[in-house]
């Protein structure tokens, strides 16, 4: 049975702290899973993670999902203040950015799926393919459109591929 998980920043950060490992230490190695989680940037915007206000404590960022988000980075899940779509009329006038951009695949990963709590600071999907493609078997997801405007902009569910 192959063995996989995914990992929240703060979660991380305190398994290395708990362990006193370096800061760079991959949990994936370190217990030898066997599945990775790599996709690239999901949201409808590419142009994600446009940070409004950064203390120690949180981060206020609207994301290309057009949601406006403060994520505390003592916990796990972030706060969606407000959304750019705030009615069924207003989804036709929310266009997608082309699924080939290639900044998807090639700059630091700054989505809300796959990045969660780091902020471009995740390499881009090509140097993460690159990285891992000889240690792990990788699998990755993308969202339906449909599924990403679920609850005006929130995102729903994915699909693995």
């Amino acid at each position: 049975m192959p063995l996989g998980d995914f990992y929240w920043t703060e979660f991380l950060n305190r398994w290395r702290e708990k362990f006193n490992l370096p800061s760079d230490t991959d949990i994936y190695e370190y217990y030898d899973l066997d599945i990775k989680v790599i996709s690239p940037n999901m949201d409808p915007k590419v142009e994600s993670c446009q940070i409004i206000e950064e203390t120690p404590e949180y981060v206020v960022f609207k994301s290309g999902f057009g949601c406006t988000v403060k994520k505390l980075f003592a916990a796990p899940m972030p706060m969606f203040l407000d959304f750019e779509v705030k009615s069924a009329d207003e989804f036709a006038n929310f266009t997608f950015d082309d699924p080939r951009d290639d900044r998807r695949y090639f700059e630091k990963c700054c989505g809300i799926i796959n990045c969660g709590d780091s902020f471009g600071t995740i390499e881009s999907y090509a140097e993460a393919i690159e990285n891992n493609k000889n240690k792990f078997c990788i699998f990755g997801s993308i969202c339906e459109p449909h599924e990403t405007m679920g609850a005006f902009g929130e995102p729903k569910g994915c699909y693995l591929i």
